[in-house]
């Protein structure tokens, strides 16, 4: 059997897929990019639900839609001692309730202390689970541990699934047609790697047989234009391709293995009345007496990080037993946030995947797999990025749609000879 054949074969089968993928992906890169380049608002439901994964799991995530639009803390704000400060007013109202987490953020011009506390609700009626938590809000005047008035307190990003973004994806990943669906994009990622290798190989065989009768141009007009741009796109994003067709195969296996991760958690949950690990609070007391030293190992850390460039919230908190600095910073003058994660202790650098993390159900972790939508998407190199992966959209789009073309056209030239057999 010849190159040229099972590229056929396998385009004729998969073609449907690949129509079907290239529009989704491509609407769904679109959606990203209108909020992106309009400067949506960042409590945009499409926008939260692009910025809902990428900063971890659940409550790991500290980034809100307000932290894309905070003003940072004072550039000689000595973030330690107000901490501490947060710190001793909390334990003072707190009394023995164990603290979660403390923040400082700025609200009206002044910088407020936040404290988190782990009270308890009891077991819902007929429930053989643990208590349940309920975590209530203190603000302080950071400066003077004064108490302030609640207020708003900003919230991390969530998919939100009212938005048209977790539509597309959905139907993209084909998630929307449930678990057994996920094999599909499994089997059509590994058809598309070997369209891509044959398609380029038939091509350099054709070169080859071009260049010995001295015709050497790269690229050269076919019987018809639907040949010739079809030869022409794939060669030209033959690189870009590659990269889209083995992060989305990388995905596809991700979310196929995923899937049935997460059916089985709920059905476990539903049985012993216990949340999956990823969604189970993985939150522990801080200690007394420990935030300025923590906040100050967390400040060192950043400002290696970030030199001269003042956070915009700081958090301390226990996690998965991790104790932990967690800062959101971002450029002034636009809607950027970043969130930068410290061993409170050590001032490493940490990842959302590490050793002794909850189970989230992807077979390398939560990192490696906002790694992968990264690359598959772009936004790993920014807007240029985002831009390439629009283009290989559009061109995967034009393969499918030239393919299908070419391939009408070759069989009623078959036909009319009396050849009609749909694969030859």
């Amino acid at each position: 059997m010849t190159l040229l054949k099972i590229h056929r074969w396998i385009a004729l089968v998969a073609v449907i897929f690949t129509l079907y993928l290239a529009v989704t992906g491509t609407l769904l890169q679109l959606i990203d990019l209108t909020g992106i380049l309009g400067h949506a608002s960042p409590y945009n439901a499409n926008m939260q639900a692009m910025r809902g994964d990428p900063n971890g799991p659940g409550d790991y995530a500290m980034i809100g839609p307000a932290d894309y639009l905070a003003p940072r803390l004072p550039a000689d704000a000595d973030v330690p001692a107000l901490l501490a400060t947060t710190a001793q007013a909390a334990r003072a109202a707190a009394g023995a309730t164990p603290i979660r987490s403390l923040d400082l953020r700025m609200r009206d011009g002044q910088v407020i202390g936040i404290a988190q506390l782990n009270d308890q609700l009891p077991p819902l009626p007929g429930s053989e689970g643990p208590p349940m938590p309920r975590h209530t809000i203190l603000v302080f005047d950071a400066v003077s541990g004064k108490p302030l008035p609640t207020g708003e307190i900003p919230q991390h990003n969530v998919e939100r699934q009212d938005s048209l973004r977790v539509i597309v994806k959905s139907l993209h990943r084909l998630t929307t047609f449930g678990n057994n669906a996920l094999w599909i994009n499994v089997f059509v990622g590994v058809g598309l790697a070997v369209l891509i290798v044959t398609g380029v190989w038939v091509h350099i065989k054709q070169y080859r047989a071009r260049a010995k009768m001295g015709r050497k141009a790269f690229l050269w007009k076919a019987q018809d234009w639907w040949r010739t741009l079809h030869r022409a796109f794939s060669v030209i994003c033959a690189l870009f391709l590659t990269v889209l067709v083995a992060s989305g195969l990388w995905l596809a296996v991700e979310s196929l293995v995923f899937g049935y991760y997460m059916s089985d958690q709920i059905a476990q949950a539903m049985a012993t009345h216990r949340p999956p690990p990823m969604f189970a609070d993985h939150f522990s007391p801080l200690k007394d007496g420990e935030a300025y030293a923590l906040a100050n190992t967390t400040m060192g850390a950043y400002a290696a990080d970030r030199p001269g460039i003042p956070p915009r919230a700081v958090r301390l908190r226990v996690f998965a037993g991790y104790t932990q600095g967690v800062i959101v910073s971002g450029d002034a003058g636009d809607q950027s946030a970043q969130q930068f994660v410290y061993n409170a202790r050590t001032g490493e650098t940490m990842r959302e995947t590490e050793p002794g993390y909850p189970e989230v159900g992807f077979p390398f972790g939560w990192q490696a797999h906002q790694w992968a939508k990264s690359v598959h998407n772009g936004s790993l190199i920014g807007l240029t990025g985002r831009g390439i992966g629009l283009l290989a959209g559009l061109c995967m789009f034009y393969l499918s749609i030239s393919g299908i073309v070419m391939y009408v056209r070759m069989w009623r030239r078959r036909a009319a000879n009396g050849k009609r057999q749909f694969f030859w």
